[in-house]
């Protein structure tokens, strides 16, 4: 047997239900309306209805389902981009400390290796300043990171800019046949170190 008050509440939605019925289907404007105007207009009620109910509940969260896969592979590629970063980091603290001159010995050899003899390499006391050739973004990638990890230096003044490679001249006047793909820019300018930090 059901609890009176609850039979109560029952019993006033209903009366709520009926008397809004009632009053909808007496109002003038709705008695004007002819059953096929009434039925377009429940139907684009409800379609308001619809749309309300997928922009404010579903369609925030349908969009939440669909991309959490990718944005789970991003978080992923993010994550171990950090961890070898860490790696690297407590690798790099763990090196003893080099002396400035073994530290001038990593940083001639990585910019002999990596830039080339175009590269000088030129200072006193403790400061260093490399001169760059042009060189390619890659090469230029290698070189600082061996000179940070070898020689356990990071530059104090960067001055490059880009540009583009040299042209052959071609042949008799006659411009040279496009290949079709984009020239890479290289780099030149300076790279100043310390070597006493």
């Amino acid at each position: 047997m059901k609890h009176p008050a609850s039979l109560l509440k029952t019993s006033a939605v209903k009366a709520s239900q009926k008397s809004l019925a009632s009053t909808v289907g007496q109002h003038p404007a709705w008695l004007r309306l002819q059953p096929r105007e009434r039925a377009l207009v429940l139907t684009a009620i409800a379609l308001v209805m619809v749309a309300i109910w997928w922009l404010g509940l579903v369609g925030p969260a349908w969009r939440q389902w669909t991309t959490a896969p990718q944005r789970l592979t991003q978080l992923h590629t993010q994550l171990q981009t950090m961890q070898s970063l860490a790696t690297e980091a407590k690798a790099l603290q763990a090196q003893p400390a080099r002396s400035p001159d073994e530290r001038l010995a990593a940083l001639e050899q990585a910019t002999r290796t990596h830039l080339g003899s175009g590269s000088s390499l030129k200072g006193m006391a403790d400061s260093y300043t490399v001169q760059l050739t042009p060189v390619s973004p890659d090469a230029l990638a290698r070189w600082l990171a061996e000179v940070r990890i070898n020689a356990q230096l990071t530059p104090d003044m960067v001055q490059l800019s880009q540009t583009m490679p040299a042209k052959p001249p071609s042949a008799q006047g006659v411009p040279a046949a496009s290949s079709g793909s984009a020239e890479s820019v290289v780099w030149q300018g300076s790279v100043r170190f310390t070597l006493g930090h």
